[in-house]
């Protein structure tokens, strides 16, 4: 190449590296490989001086990326450049993927190394809530036995129906509390297959389900969910989740109201968005981020019966099918419950 740009002499290879015929000048002068050592002539200002510099095309776009090692040489009494073009694409992608690949890496390692820490802060929660809320049961149980014993041993039995009825009715709730646990316990763990199944016939399978719950008898049901609204979900799963929350809506209602319960569906992007509204007690808005813990109560039992673990089911259930859960309520006028699911 001449000093000022030209291009004087090329051998085959780098004709073919600008996929161009050789000595066909049409698409030369713009070559980005020409224009870049053009640039680089300035800086051979003596002869046998060197100069190397990189060309990097969009890979991504199909481009190249080559080193270029130029000198000036002095010939037949006046000064030339002399080059060297080699490319390496290949390296260069091959780079550019191991690099991808480490910072996909490290980003999965980041991901799994907070999911493990939530992880073991949920298992620590979990472990606490286990242990206080089983055990106080459990004292109850064993206060009435020692009272009973007590009573047995001074001849006094006017409550011994009593306290066996109070026991029966705590070891039972005891065995629900247990098989809460182990539905909850069941929901982090199982593999679950997911389907595209129509909305509605999620609903027919929970009203199939709830007609002997208490209440449900009484309640006022509207439903309001198109046929072809489908959604991708885990039949059992998601029937087990709209029985959970209509047998809250229906129970935890004040005993002069009729309880009332709407469903209804609609379709937005790639989600699915069913609310379940009530006219229920409502939930304070402090306690409504930690509705769906486990073992998290805000009646008494004598008030409203149930283990606090119903609504943890919901949401972990929810969050295996991709899908989640949130609420909007007012205390002593009614509840709204939201499921968003992926929209099949």
């Amino acid at each position: 190449m001449s000093l000022a740009g030209r291009l004087e002499e090329a051998n085959g290879a780098f004709w073919a590296m600008l996929d161009l015929a050789p000595g066909h000048a049409d698409g030369l002068e713009a070559h980005p490989l020409i224009v870049r050592i053009r640039q680089a002539l300035d800086q051979l200002d003596t002869t046998l001086a060197t100069a190397e510099l990189q060309v990097l095309g969009d890979l991504a776009q199909g481009g190249h990326a080559r080193t270029v090692k130029l000198v000036r040489v002095r010939v037949n009494g006046h000064d030339a450049v002399d080059g060297i073009v080699e490319d390496f694409t290949p390296l260069h992608r091959a780079n550019a993927e191991i690099l991808r690949l480490n910072a996909e890496l490290e980003q999965r390692i980041a991901e799994r190394t907070r999911q493990l820490q939530e992880a073991n802060e949920a298992l620590e929660a979990f472990g606490f809530s286990v242990s206080h809320d089983l055990r106080e049961p459990l004292r109850t149980i064993q206060g009435y036995a020692n009272a009973l014993k007590e009573d047995y041993q001074e001849g006094r039995l006017d409550k011994f129906i009593v306290y066996v009825t109070r026991i029966e009715a705590v070891t039972r709730r005891v065995d629900t509390m247990v098989s809460d646990l182990l539905e909850f316990a069941r929901l982090s763990r199982t593999e679950i297959a997911i389907e595209a199944m129509a909305m509605i016939d999620a609903v027919r399978d929970m009203q199939l389900m709830s007609q002997s719950e208490p209440g449900y008898g009484r309640a006022r049901i509207d439903i309001d969910v198109a046929p072809d609204i489908v959604v991708k979900a885990h039949r059992q799963t998601l029937v087990q989740t709209l029985t959970n929350l209509v047998s809250n809506a229906v129970k935890f209602v004040r005993p002069e109201r009729v309880p009332r319960v709407r469903i209804h569906a609609l379709r937005s992007d790639a989600l699915v968005r069913i609310a379940i509204e009530d006219n229920g007690v409502g939930i304070p808005l402090e306690a409504q981020s930690r509705i769906f813990n486990v073992f998290e109560r805000l009646h008494s039992e004598e008030e409203f019966p149930g283990t606090g673990i119903g609504l943890a089911i919901v949401k972990k259930g929810l969050e295996r099918m991709g899908g989640g859960i949130g609420v909007i309520s007012t205390p002593d006028a009614g509840s709204s419950f939201l499921i968003d699911l992926p929209a099949a």
